[in-house]
């Protein structure tokens, strides 16, 4: 792995980089020190100081432009007129600081952008690695989960539209996440993804139903599903912490086997 272990840190819709590392902030020293024990062998010492995190924010702003021109309306359905939507947006709202990774519903209808921002999350990778995880919250988990599946040998043989140069990662976390239903992404979650990947459902989430993040969880070969009180939000209690800390250390080392099908029986349909 080298001297360096970075974790890349992707928000959800509306939200900025700045934003998700103050709501996640807790999480670092916790990922620190699971990370430096995985990592350190035969007495050497990986220092947690090496360990960075990034967090970028997404390409794409996520105000709704005034605008009643149609070729902007109708750039939110085609990828061609992106920019021009981007810049409409941005024109209106100098002081943006609410991003998304895509525009479109992500359960039944046209979805654009997302390919741009799995592009840039592969530049950041090639740009700032190594990155030895990934972590994503809603949208971004989404996110995160595909970029992990394009790291994989097998799969960026078939993605040579996409630059992939960084190496496979150690593990992924979704914390609400889901799989997106076009057609052009099932490619990445069939067959199963093989990186290990730990997935946080909150049971009372209005946004992402357990049933979404369940049916992601049902495509990773290598995964943990755990279950906590609450709504759309990255639980913080010393459980949940334990559970991240435990999953890293054991994906990093290469120790993780518990899969989904030990981790079912708890899951209550609400």
């Amino acid at each position: 792995m080298g001297s360096r272990a970075n974790v890349l840190m992707l928000h959800g819709y509306a939200q900025s980089g700045i934003a998700f590392e103050i709501k996640t902030r807790f999480l670092q020293d916790p990922l620190r020190e699971a990370i430096s024990t995985a990592l350190s062998v035969n007495n050497q010492l990986f220092a947690p100081s090496s360990i960075e995190f990034f967090y970028p924010n997404g390409i794409l702003p996520a105000q709704i432009p005034n605008t009643h021109n149609p070729i902007i309306l109708e750039a939110q359905e085609d990828d061609k007129n992106l920019n021009q939507y981007r810049q409409c947006i941005l024109d209106e709202h100098p002081a943006n600081d609410l991003w998304t990774w895509a525009y479109g519903d992500h359960g039944s209808e046209n979805i654009v952008g997302f390919d741009e921002s799995i592009r840039y999350v592969l530049e950041l990778l090639n740009e700032h690695g190594p990155f030895i995880g990934i972590i994503g919250f809603s949208m971004g988990a989404a996110l995160a989960a595909i970029t992990a599946s394009l790291l994989e040998p097998d799969r960026r043989v078939k993605n040579s539209h996409f630059k992939i140069e960084h190496p496979p990662l150690h593990f992924a976390v979704c914390y609400s996440g889901f799989m997106p239903s076009h057609k052009q992404y099932r490619h990445l979650h069939y067959p199963k993804i093989e990186t290990p990947i730990l997935h946080f459902i909150g049971n009372l989430d209005p946004w992402i139903s357990g049933s979404r993040t369940l049916q992601l969880a049902r495509r990773c070969r290598s995964t943990k599903v755990a279950y906590f009180f609450g709504t759309h939000f990255v639980p913080r209690s010393r459980d949940m912490i334990k559970i991240l800390a435990r999953f890293v250390t054991e994906a990093c080392d290469g120790n993780e086997d518990e899969s989904i099908e030990s981790l079912e029986s708890d899951w209550v349909d609400i």
